[in-house]
């Protein structure tokens, strides 16, 4: 799914603003299991440009487009960066920039005002590995806040009210 849009933010299809460039990031994070190096994404590509994904690119584009495509959307910082850079400045008591990707929406904007707080770890912990509960009383999200807390690696458990937060690549 990030290769085919890549290729559209490439090719103008698709405005790739921050938001749709923070999802790609954040797909290709995934996938790679870590850190995102351009060199490799471009490989996985265009490896052949007679088959995959490849085969969407027009037949006169040198790559130019996508050589500037893929470093525009492995800029954008993904959500688990954003979430362990808050976590570092809140554990430092600095500052947290609200208007981070990952604080946009009404469970974003909660989770900002929870790392307003003073006892900002009574509300917010880390996920353990490949565990998808609330880290905090170890009851199991429902399906919707699951596919959010994968998705958006958040979660908010409707029993104490609290934030998870999945960091894991």
């Amino acid at each position: 799914m990030a290769a085919v849009a890549v290729i559209q933010v490439m090719s103008g299809e698709l405005h790739a603003g921050p938001a749709v460039q923070l999802s790609l990031h954040d797909a290709l994070e995934r996938f790679y299991g870590g850190k995102v190096e351009p060199q490799r994404v471009r490989k996985v590509l265009v490896a052949d440009r007679h088959v995959g994904v490849a085969q969407l690119i027009p037949p006169e584009d040198t790559g130019a487009d996508l050589d500037t495509a893929i470093p525009a959307v492995l800029a954008q910082p993904t959500r688990r960066q954003q979430l362990l850079d808050a976590l570092s400045l809140a554990e430092s008591s600095q500052p947290i920039p609200a208007g981070w990707t990952v604080f946009t929406g009404e469970l974003g904007q909660a989770l900002f005002a929870a790392f307003q707080s003073s006892q900002w770890q009574k509300r917010i912990r880390r996920a353990s590995p490949g565990y998808e509960a609330c880290a905090f009383d170890y009851f199991s999200f429902s399906k919707q806040a699951g596919v959010v807390f994968r998705t958006e690696r958040v979660g908010r458990c409707i029993h104490c009210n609290r934030f998870t937060l999945r960091l894991d690549p």
